[in-house]
């Protein structure tokens, strides 16, 4: 089910943990953010921006920053 939802472009937030592990191993076996954007269905910019966000950006549900 999560699959269809990433390669459906799919935002919702619950996936991120999952499209940024696919992110890090695709990197780690030579692919470009292009290429995984495109297979994710996401433009490059984002993949690359998902990916350098990691886990905990620290914004809370309040949008402050803790």
């Amino acid at each position: 089910m999560e699959f269809n939802l990433i390669k459906g472009g799919s935002r919702k937030r619950y996936l991120s943990k999952y499209k940024r592990e696919y992110i890090d191993l695709s990197r780690k076996e030579g692919y470009s953010y292009d290429a995984i954007g495109s297979y994710i269905g996401i433009t490059a910019t984002a993949a690359r921006n998902l990916e350098s966000k990691g886990g905990d950006s620290g914004w809370n549900w309040k949008g402050n920053f803790e």
